[in-house]
């Protein structure tokens, strides 16, 4: 009953990595691969029930460092290169070969656990991002119908606009045809009142000046003949 708990925990783990670094798709290498893990487990499991000398562990840098994996055995760039996760160079299946050759099983369970830990921020991570988006995308598409509302509002104020335009265009030359045919009759008129003010005015003069003669002020009386007869004589 344990065996068959372990072989099945070993192909989550398997089914995890694969379905992590993109071997899905690869049926050629599929089997070949599920063959070394196998294998692996097998043997570290075997080191864990009881082998006194056992292979140095890697040893697994943060996530802040840098996802790949250290080993005693020093590694040309070439290779640093290609297990680094964040290298334009990254080998997915040099890297996953390497993780079966040198981790031992409690590393596959603990990379394991962090994968589903990374895969469940990135979830939530996705599922944060697609609802903002729809939130904004709902607020645009709000705007946009708020925006063809108020555009046609502002078509109708302007139609009506142009209407209250023409109507004042149209008054307005029919204003000004009837005052060019009147206009002589006006300018005539205009004389006629400026005589009549100046008549007025010369009528107003001898009372005026017969009021300056009672109180006395002769020298205003003669000012104000000598102004209106300058003015009208």
């Amino acid at each position: 009953m344990n065996r068959e708990q372990r072989s099945e925990g070993r192909k989550n783990v398997g089914a995890i990595l694969h379905r992590y670094y993109g071997l899905e798709g690869r049926s050629e290498n599929g089997q070949q691969h599920e063959e070394e893990v196998g294998g692996v487990l097998r043997s570290d499991e075997a080191k864990l029930s009881g082998a006194k000398e056992r292979e140095p562990r890697m040893v697994w840098k943060s996530q802040k460092s840098g996802s790949h994996m250290c080993g005693e055995e020093p590694t040309d760039a070439s290779d640093s290169e290609e297990l680094n996760q964040k290298s334009t160079d990254f080998n997915v299946s040099e890297y996953f070969k390497k993780l079966l050759e040198k981790a031992s099983l409690n590393d596959l369970i603990q990379k394991a656990k962090h994968i589903e830990k990374e895969i469940k921020q990135n979830d939530n991570f996705m599922q944060s991002v697609v609802y903002n988006n729809y939130s904004k995308f709902m607020e645009a598409a709000d705007t946009i119908i708020n925006l063809k509302n108020s555009f046609g509002n502002v078509k109708e104020k302007v139609g009506e606009i142009n209407e209250h335009l023409s109507f004042i265009d149209n008054h307005s030359h029919l204003v000004n045809n009837r005052i060019g045919k009147n206009y002589k009759k006006i300018k005539s008129l205009l004389h006629i009142k400026e005589l009549l003010n100046g008549v007025h005015t010369i009528m107003s003069i001898p009372r005026r000046m017969f009021r300056f003669i009672i109180f006395g002020d002769y020298t205003q009386s003669l000012q104000l003949f000598i102004e209106a007869r300058q003015a009208y004589f």
